[in-house]
């Protein structure tokens, strides 16, 4: 009984563990694209666009975590162009 007690507390260990630093890692990710959060800065490749929740398989089930959401500039430049051909339609 307390050696199962010994291994769930180790897996929930190894779980937290691991999504603290995926969550680090993630969040480094974005800072190296888009700056410092709330930050200006002319040599961004990519913009933050809030968070959302993603899920990670882990012994045959889904745990959630929480990652940026970033948005390469191509991208942005690129929905503002179609934004601007809708608005010209109408």
């Amino acid at each position: 009984m307390a050696w199962e007690n010994v291994a769930v507390s180790f897996e929930r260990f190894c779980l937290m563990a691991g999504i603290s630093t995926l969550s680090q890692m993630m969040e480094q990710d974005a800072i190296d694209l888009c700056g410092a959060r709330h930050g200006r800065n002319v040599d961004r490749r990519g913009y933050r666009w809030g968070r959302t929740v993603g899920k990670l398989g882990f012994h045959g089930g889904k745990v959630a975590i929480e990652r940026p959401r970033v948005r390469p500039e191509a991208v942005l430049r690129l929905c503002s162009r179609v934004g601007r051909r809708r608005r010209l339609r109408a």
